[in-house]
């Protein structure tokens, strides 16, 4: 659905949660990737699971690069 929100602006909201996103894009997205979808992408150093692969990249950057010379990066399905 869609709703104005203050000054003209223009939301969109997801019937199932009810988040709220700015673009129609971004909602269209989050049913086709979030809402009601489990992670997919699997942390390969501990039991963290992402909805996003840039989510996931960003959790391994910030959690695990410490232990990264441990962890064969070339053969993993990861950019970094």
């Amino acid at each position: 659905p869609m709703s104005l929100l203050g000054f003209g602006r223009v939301t969109f909201s997801c019937k199932n949660c009810g988040k709220v996103y700015n673009y129609h894009s971004s909602l269209a997205r989050h049913i086709k990737h979030e809402c009601g979808v489990e992670p997919k992408f699997q942390c390969p150093l501990c039991p963290y699971r992402a909805k996003h692969k840039s989510s996931l990249n960003t959790h391994i950057n910030g959690r695990h690069m410490r232990s990264m010379s441990e962890f064969d990066i070339k053969s993993a399905d990861f950019e970094f």
